[in-house]
């Protein structure tokens, strides 16, 4: 039976990168880790997904949820451009009234 999972330090050898890096990508919600286990996992196909690699067994639950992060992620660009556009309009009248 094919593993599911990867270790901590497996994960970071597959990233390229540290443990502590592994750690952090966990706790920063970038890298899922597995509940319920006595030991921290990560799915496979959420590690080479980092990496760029199709995981073999992409399920349509994990496309729901890339989708629902990505809508997400569009409304917070838009909600943060519009912050900006706003202080852009601030700082150009502040310079006119200043007469910059």
């Amino acid at each position: 039976m094919e593993r599911r999972t990867y270790t901590v330090s497996e994960t970071a050898e597959i990233l390229g990168v540290s443990t502590d890096v592994v750690y952090r990508m966990k706790n920063d919600g970038i890298l899922p880790a597995v509940k319920n286990l006595s030991a921290i996992r990560f799915l496979k196909r959420d590690v080479l997904a980092m990496v760029g690699e199709k995981p073999d067994d992409f399920r349509p639950s994990a496309l729901r949820r890339l989708r629902n992060e990505l809508s997400f992620e569009k409304q917070e660009n838009e909600r943060l451009r519009g912050i900006i556009r706003q202080i852009c309009i601030a700082a150009n009248t502040a310079a006119a009234q200043e007469g910059l």
